[in-house]
């Protein structure tokens, strides 16, 4: 378990009409948003700096039935992937957020709306390990740090 002022660290994509349920649903009973930082930008820029290389790999190890599925997966220039992170249509976040203890009713994401009871994928255990599957459907990943800040 997160111990008192521990931090979760959480990175992943999101559609961007569902940014607001994302932070709601990050925002489990006694957590708040420390910081949020939107990567969007330099996602695509990997993406568009890789592609061609990415591309040439895949059509060298990769069953050719397979290459257009993979080239989806890895975002290169041209996939669906690459093009909705390029129109805003996805977006990739970062965010930090705290456990600050006290009454879990009640707590307040850093937007000051109301935070839901706990997110869908439950309480995560262990110290600085990785924990997946947050949003359901295995979507999503964070990290638990338990040592105090600067640690």
């Amino acid at each position: 378990m997160l111990r008192e002022e521990g931090r979760f660290l959480f990175a992943d994509q999101c559609a961007t009409g569902d940014v607001g349920r994302l932070r709601e649903e990050l925002c489990w009973p006694g957590f708040e948003i420390v910081s949020e930082r939107d990567i969007t930008e330099n996602v695509v820029r990997a993406l568009e700096e890789s592609s061609e290389v990415t591309g040439r790999i895949i059509d060298a190890r990769v069953p050719r039935g397979l290459r257009g599925v993979v080239k989806e997966m890895a975002g290169v220039r041209g996939s669906l992937v690459y093009r909705r992170f390029a129109s805003g249509k996805l977006r990739y976040l970062c965010l930090a957020l705290r456990r600050g203890g006290g009454e879990p009713r009640g707590a307040v994401s850093k937007g000051g709306r109301p935070c839901r009871a706990r997110g869908r994928g439950g309480a995560f255990e262990g110290r600085g390990e990785l924990a997946e599957g947050l949003s359901g459907g295995g979507r999503g990943a964070g990290v638990l740090f338990n040592r105090e800040e600067g640690g």
